[in-house]
């Protein structure tokens, strides 16, 4: 879309797009000159290792679509094509993401019978292969559309995420002409951001114009919808490309026996991010050498985003951000502190401030600031004690009591969607958990990160996070109304913060101030090279911007943890029509041993429960703690009596646990079951298998619902 939008000729290119052939070396034809740009896969890092000068620009997609498609009802997973006739290329380089996977499940290579690929459904369909290399945004629609049901094996899905769609050219033309090579790559990006902005004008040109496939319209709409989740960063970016991911791809690579050992990245990677150099007009930087005074304000206890240490030191995420700032600008920034929030709200609309480094954009607020775009986002969480069910909205508030910082977003985008709910505005977020924490508040309301660093450190133990709220904490910059200019140069200098600058700050304040634990039993299924390849595994599963994936009590899973483990099976479930069933356990009478023995009992118990569910769990299976005395297990391909006979063996291992010089302490445990009907939301499967529970617990409790 960028030819016929006219991006191209914006910048002053005239831009041939010539047809695909399957008997032209595309990359030949870009070294010699004979094509400028093109795009290739993730087998570019082999042949630049090779020798060959390319230069990665962009990758189009952050996720590659190819996928191993089957339509035989007795392959459930990649272990299952032991044996079997797979339609893959035969070129090791274009077939590495698949191999990678099938070793990763226990199937070499010699345990497969590689074959020709025809590119042509009906040998899938009438068993002439057992599976094809396909595309995801292809293939499955085909078959949904005939009624032919089908899965299929996605590399990312077992550890092996490559990139999809790597814009290149050649090391002799970024040299001889680097801004062309820029404006080309700035205007390709437009053209995808326009495409994926506008799928179905964009399908309908495609369709008329480029439809050399002979692709059916809705065949096209979905193929744009299906890419276009494949195509953005965790930061909504297009393009973005790492040369810590190659370096992740280049191991696997490696093993593979497809690179050297001494690879070398360098001068491989230029992409469209490191382009985009600050770049301010001469008014802008006038105005900067005129205003040599910038004060901004800051929030003094909004721990890790931004807070001031035990040395009165700014530190926390948006300190980081300030840093790059100062030295992108030349400037320094006056730091205003000791103020609460409800205060830096009133300073800036009376111009005693300029400026924020991490606020919430809300409707009112754009009255008196502007904003930049949103540099991270993290959920918003409710907080309630620990005794009460899960809220799953906020119509369940009410006419209850909820605490909330003053003047902060939360105030007022709750009171915009519920007016019905009772606020409790305070002067900080440790007063807003202590009215939760004394009863006087029902739930309090706040950013995640913020709220995991004050349940933590103040020891409330009787207090959960207990749902989300339908905002997020988008984090911004934002500057006094009438200083629109200055909002223009803080939004050029988030623009060119990079990828990784932006995961340095990330990392440094979410991973490290957090307590981290990595998952083993998740690396047991990938362990023949998975060591090699963790960073880039839990970088996918890290999408969902968590403080931590482990509970700091029990060391299992925390509810974020699960919820991913949980969001990823439900899919595989739909694709593969593989059962799947979810337990929720609540220790029953948990409250009167803290009230008898004391919380240090008490937490004792929860940690010895977390052993034993840890140890009976299959290596598939992912146990965690949900909230409170509340557990959860996830329990892929198993059926409702399967899930019940486990439980079973459950509760009578806990029944058996024996705490210290307490004999007379009797452990027992409600167990409520849900197993996943296609389609249902996370929200309604937890909700069913709680409503199971709370079966078993009117039931007399230390049994199990639903009974079978």
């Amino acid at each position: 879309m960028a030819k016929e939008k006219g991006f191209y000729k914006d910048v002053g290119l005239k831009v041939k797009i010539l047809p695909y052939k399957s008997d032209v070396d595309i990359l030949r034809n870009v070294l010699t000159k004979k094509a400028t740009f093109a795009t290739g896969r993730t087998s570019l890092l082999i042949h630049k290792n090779n020798g060959y000068p390319v230069v990665a620009l962009a990758a189009i997609f952050q996720r590659s679509p190819s996928a191993l498609l089957v339509t035989n009802e007795n392959i459930n997973s990649p272990y299952d094509l032991k044996n079997k006739k797979i339609m893959i290329s035969a070129d090791a380089i274009t077939s590495a993401s698949y191999m990678s996977m099938l070793f990763s499940e226990g199937v070499m290579s010699e345990s497969i019978i590689i074959q020709k690929h025809s590119y042509n459904l009906e040998d899938l369909i009438s068993g002439k292969t057992d599976a094809i290399a396909s595309y995801i945004s292809n293939e499955p629609f085909k078959l949904k559309k005939r009624g032919i049901k089908y899965k299929y094996f996605h590399p990312k899905d077992y550890g092996f995420d490559f990139y999809g769609d790597i814009l290149y050219t050649s090391k002799q033309m970024l040299e001889d002409d680097p801004k062309t090579v820029e404006s080309f790559t700035n205007a390709s990006l437009k053209g995808w951001e326009y495409a994926f902005s506008n799928i179905k004008q964009t399908a309908k040109f495609i369709f008329e114009n480029y439809n050399s496939q002979n692709k059916t319209l809705d065949e096209l709409l979905y193929e744009g919808e299906t890419l276009k989740k494949l195509a953005y960063d965790k930061n909504k970016k297009i393009g973005h490309i790492s040369e810590e991911k190659f370096n992740e791809i280049a191991k696997v690579y490696r093993l593979l026996g497809l690179i050297r050992k001494d690879y070398d990245l360098n001068d491989f990677i230029h992409s469209i991010h490191s382009m985009n150099k600050l770049k301010l007009t001469s008014k802008e930087k006038n105005w900067l050498n005129d205003n040599k005074i910038i004060k901004l304000g800051t929030n003094k206890e909004w721990n890790p985003i931004e807070f001031f240490d035990k040395n009165g030191k700014y530190s926390g995420i948006a300190a980081g951000y300030l840093k790059l700032i100062e030295e992108k600008l030349q400037i320094k920034l006056q730091i205003k502190d000791n103020l609460y929030w409800y205060e830096m709200i009133e300073q800036i609309k009376n111009k005693n401030l300029d400026m924020f480094l991490a606020i919430i954009n809300t409707p009112k607020r754009t009255e008196y600031m502007n904003f930049t775009k949103s540099y991270l986002e993290f959920p918003t969480a409710i907080v309630t004690r620990d005794d009460v069910g899960y809220i799953k909205n906020l119509n369940q508030l009410s006419n209850k009591n909820v605490s909330v910082e003053r003047n902060f977003y939360t105030q007022e985008l709750i009171s915009t969607r519920n007016k019905e709910i009772n606020l409790i505005p305070v002067n900080t977020t440790k007063e807003a958990l202590e009215k939760v924490y004394n009863g006087s508040a029902f739930a309090y309301i706040g950013s995640l990160p913020n709220t995991g660093h004050f349940i933590k450190n103040l020891k409330y133990t009787n207090l959960k996070i207990n749902g989300e709220a339908p905002f997020k904490t988008s984090l911004s910059f934002s500057t006094r109304k009438d200083l629109l200019i200055l909002n223009s140069i803080l939004q050029k200098t988030l623009d060119s913060i990079t990828q990784e600058e932006h995961d340095i700050i990330y990392n440094e304040w979410i991973n490290i101030k957090y307590e981290h634990s990595t998952d083993y039993k998740l690396l047991s299924i990938i362990s023949i090279i998975i060591f090699l390849i963790m960073v880039a595994f839990y970088y996918r599963n890290k999408s969902l911007k968590i403080i931590s994936e482990t509970d700091t009590l029990t060391k299992i899973a925390n509810r974020r943890k699960l919820n991913s483990f949980l969001e990823i099976e439900m899919d595989r479930s739909l694709r593969n029509n593989l059962s799947l069933s979810v337990v929720m356990i609540d220790i029953d009478f948990f409250k009167k041993v803290n009230d008898t023995y004391g919380h240090n009992i008490g937490d004792e118990v929860l940690v010895v429960l977390s052993q034993i569910l840890n140890e009976q769990i299959r290596k598939y299976d992912l146990a965690g703690r949900w909230g409170g005395e509340e557990f959860l297990i996830i329990c892929p391909n198993s059926n409702l009596s399967q899930t019940v006979s486990f439980c079973k063996k459950v509760q009578k291992l806990i029944s058996e646990i024996k705490i210290g010089i307490y004999k007379d302490i009797y452990i027992t445990v409600s167990c409520g079951i849900a197993q996943y009907s296609n389609n249902e939301s996370i929200n309604d499967l937890i909700n069913r298998a709680d409503d199971e529970l709370y079966k078993a617990k009117n039931n007399g409790r230390n049994c199990i619902f639903p009974k079978v």
